[in-house]
């Protein structure tokens, strides 16, 4: 309720100065701009007129006296005058600008009309007052800028206006116009910012929090995903929260303000792992690569999203998640769990088990309710619930000889072929990768494998997987 109480006071303040922009600057702007508009239009009028008067006096020389009184009175045409004339003429006394609006409390409940700064709704006023003051900045580079585009703009039609022969003057007016709305635009939303750090700073003074801001992007969550703040599920695919690209921490959109500026991966704190780079077709608004990213959140039995940051991908390589390689025999025995309830898989990156099952541990629980198990029988890899596998006292199974595997012979092809469009180098045991214009042999699979991946055979004979839009059919 603080919260609310809060954003209602920053918006009368917001309200007041733009109240006070419209009457002061803005409105007299455009009355200006309705002068200069009326000043163009009768300029044009007069310039047709003459220029009829003009072919009227050379076909009826009867009339050549008064068309030339004629057009001597609209030569002597002055637009700053008639212009003052019009004013004159239209002045409306008695105008006064409307009072400031003012808090006004609820008639049921006793509250005032000063901004809250108890712990919890300190920690949203400093948030919205690093947010506002971050965009600032940018506002008033492209105030600036449009504030330059319009003043040339307007010497320019002051040039056509003066000489005519340039060109149509309508259209340069129309162009200044169009660029002095978008510079009022930008001013109105700068005034708004500053109205709002304004008011934030008069509550808070010198107290503005941590200087180790979040850095959230809005996700997207194909599970339910417990909220870093509230605790309660994040779900749905529409963007309804966000993640930190720094610390990997996924809130609610409603919760974004109320986390306090205490990123460990900000500037001062500990760093988040490097990204690999990717190429620009992974990247938003290209074909993108489906990638899942594990977050580090706790409370909740999955904390998978779906997330494609611009420029650099966090999440582990979908190689991650698929059938391992016959190098992964030769890697140390690891420790065997066994399965207390039937789980079915609904992604790709999970996998199915039943009660009683024999699973090896490959990646503990890391704080997301998921563990990641291996199938010794047939190196089946995927995710299950943490909750449903409970480890084993011994390892009495982890001596067990490893499968056979036959690296002689060349895989199996399906005789279809694809040429490499794009470079990828492979980044996993059983990725392949792609060179461009090189063919690649695909399997049964083909491009058909699963998740935006196409399984295939390379030139040397090894067979994995890489991605279908990497490739085109020859």
């Amino acid at each position: 309720m603080q919260n609310s109480k809060n954003t209602y006071i920053v918006s009368i303040a917001v309200a007041n100065k733009a109240k006070d922009t419209f009457y002061h600057i803005d409105l007299p702007a455009l009355e200006n701009q309705f002068q200069e508009i009326q000043a163009s239009l009768t300029t044009s009028l007069t310039r047709i007129i003459r220029s009829h008067q003009h072919l009227q006096s050379t076909a009826l020389e009867g009339l050549k006296y008064k068309m030339t009184l004629v057009d001597n009175s609209l030569s002597a045409f002055d637009a700053t005058k008639d212009q003052a004339l019009f004013v004159e003429y239209n002045k409306r006394p008695g105008f006064s600008v409307p009072g400031n609006w003012d808090w006004e409390p609820c008639a049921g409940f006793y509250e005032t009309g000063v901004i809250s700064v108890e712990p919890t709704p300190k920690v949203y006023l400093q948030n919205k007052l690093a947010k506002a003051q971050s965009k600032l900045d940018e506002v008033r580079a492209l105030e600036k800028t449009k504030e330059k585009d319009a003043n040339q703009l307007r010497q320019l039609v002051s040039s056509y206006q003066a000489n005519p022969k340039l060109g149509d003057v309508d259209d340069v007016m129309n162009d200044y116009l169009d660029a002095a709305h978008m510079h009022m635009q930008w001013r109105a939303i700068g005034l708004a910012l500053e109205a709002e750090i304004e008011t934030i700073l008069g509550a808070l003074g010198d107290d503005t929090g941590a200087q180790q801001p979040h850095n959230f992007k809005s996700s997207s969550f194909s599970i339910p995903t417990p909220c870093g703040f509230c605790k309660s599920s994040i779900w749905g695919l529409s963007k309804q929260g966000k993640t930190c690209k720094a610390c990997g921490l996924s809130v609610h959109a409603k919760c974004e303000l109320k986390v306090p500026a205490e990123c460990p991966g900000a500037t001062g704190g500990r760093r988040a792992p490097p990204a690999r780079n990717v190429p620009s077709t992974m990247r938003e608004g290209g074909n993108s690569i489906p990638m899942r990213q594990v977050s580090g959140g706790r409370g909740g039995p999955s904390t998978l999203s779906v997330t494609v940051p611009e420029g650099k991908v966090s999440a582990p390589t979908p190689s991650a998640f698929n059938l391992p390689s016959a190098s992964a025999f030769n890697q140390p025995a690891l420790p065997r769990a066994t399965i207390m309830f039937d789980f079915v898989a609904s992604s790709p990156f999970e996998m199915n088990v039943v009660e009683g099952q024999v699973v090896e541990v490959v990646e503990e629980d890391d704080g997301s309710g998921w563990i990641k198990v291996g199938n010794p029988k047939t190196g089946e890899k995927g995710l299950v619930p943490a909750t449903y596998v409970q480890m084993d006292g011994g390892q009495e199974d982890a001596a067990a000889p490893p499968p056979t595997v036959n690296r002689g012979s060349r895989p199996q092809g399906s005789g279809k072929f694809v040429k490499g469009v794009y470079e990828y180098t492979a980044q996993g045991d059983d990725e392949i990768s792609v060179q461009v214009g090189r063919r690649i042999e695909l399997t049964a699979a083909g491009m058909s494998y699963g998740d935006g991946w196409a399984e295939g055979i390379d030139e040397g004979g090894k067979k994995g997987i890489f991605p279908s839009n990497y490739v085109e059919l020859i």
